[in-house]
């Protein structure tokens, strides 16, 4: 029974580093596709600005728009997956916190058990005062 409570403990814990290292990559991979977007509206910007700029190299400014959408597009559809992998994660440390309590539950009975079996033997050795 201590095994089970020592390995549901080990199960938590292995889990919870997992989902924050998870939550660590859907930050960074949310702080990616929030930079695509400021330079995408950046890039914008630039265009409505300087107009007399643009006809001397629209070409380039327009494949690195179009860069800068596709790549927003590829961020975003990270983000999305490492969500999923996020709160897939975070329903393994619920599941891992359930089995270490349901293991602490059985030790707590092992434990209620024993000391139930105790009380009873010593209440079998007594001896009988009622018998003449």
């Amino acid at each position: 029974m201590k095994w089970n409570h020592r390995q549901a403990r080990r199960i938590l814990s292995l889990h919870e580093h997992l989902h924050q290292l998870e939550a660590g990559r859907l930050a960074r991979l949310e702080a990616l596709a929030w930079n695509l977007r400021e330079e995408e509206a950046r890039l914008v910007r630039y265009l409505d600005s300087n107009r007399g700029l643009v006809a001397i190299f629209p070409d380039l400014v327009l494949n690195r728009l179009r860069t800068t959408i596709q790549r927003q597009k590829g961020a975003a559809h990270a983000v999305e997956m490492q969500a999923r992998r996020t709160l897939e994660q975070a329903k393994r440390v619920k599941q891992a916190e359930k089995l270490l309590a349901n293991a602490e539950r059985d030790r707590d009975r092992e434990f209620a058990k024993a000391a139930l079996s105790e009380v009873v033997d010593s209440m079998s050795t007594w001896p009988d005062v009622s018998a003449p």
